[in-house]
């Protein structure tokens, strides 16, 4: 472990995976578990004996027990907690929001097989034109063709303003209710 300033504690794992950070009070809630990263890049540990009697899981995901820290027990097949920064290391709560999935859906990097640089906005050979689309709720929305790129990427900016998302190298603003909520209670 080490400690960073502002009540943040940086952990390593156990298989050279690198790194996560949580706030200090977490780091004490979480610090008996032995670490590692899956496939998708979230921090997994394997249940312990006494933690699927509390948890009802053989394998247990970080931000889903900070997520349940920071929000009480909440409906896990209903709500996700989302990395705001869409950094899975990060694990602070004020990185962790709760949201539906067409909600966590709004907060995505771009998509490894995009070939146009901006999410929702592909070319279109057989009418010679830029396409922007966007999803929501899950349904198709579609924003216009343009002949200019540039043209193409403002319609989709600006349909996700109007929608709430945050894609490719724009970051959600971070969640930092929980805090104002915890000084609220002390001053009181």
């Amino acid at each position: 472990k080490e400690f960073i300033d502002n009540g943040v504690v940086r952990v390593y794992g156990d298989n050279n995976d690198g790194s996560f950070i949580v706030d200090v009070d977490d780091y004490y809630f979480i610090k008996n578990w032995f670490w590692r990263k899956d496939k998708k890049g979230y921090w997994t540990t394997n249940a312990k004996k006494e933690d699927e009697e509390v948890y009802n899981k053989k394998i247990l995901r970080l931000h889903q027990l900070i997520a349940e820290r920071k929000y009480g027990k909440y409906d896990t097949k209903k709500l996700f907690p989302d990395h705001l920064s869409r950094d899975k290391s990060d694990n602070r709560k004020c990185n962790l929001v709760l949201k539906t999935n067409a909600d966590n859906m709004k907060n995505r990097n771009l998509s490894k097989a995009n070939t146009s640089g901006k999410t929702g906005v592909s070319y279109s050979e057989s009418k010679g034109v830029w396409t922007a689309y966007i999803t929501v709720n899950y349904n198709n929305i579609h924003l216009g063709d343009f002949t200019k790129f540039e043209d193409a990427v403002n319609a989709r900016l600006l349909a996700e303003k109007k929608y709430g998302f945050t894609c490719d190298d724009k970051v959600a603003d971070y969640d930092y209710s929980h805090i104002k909520e915890e000084v609220n209670s002390n001053a009181g």
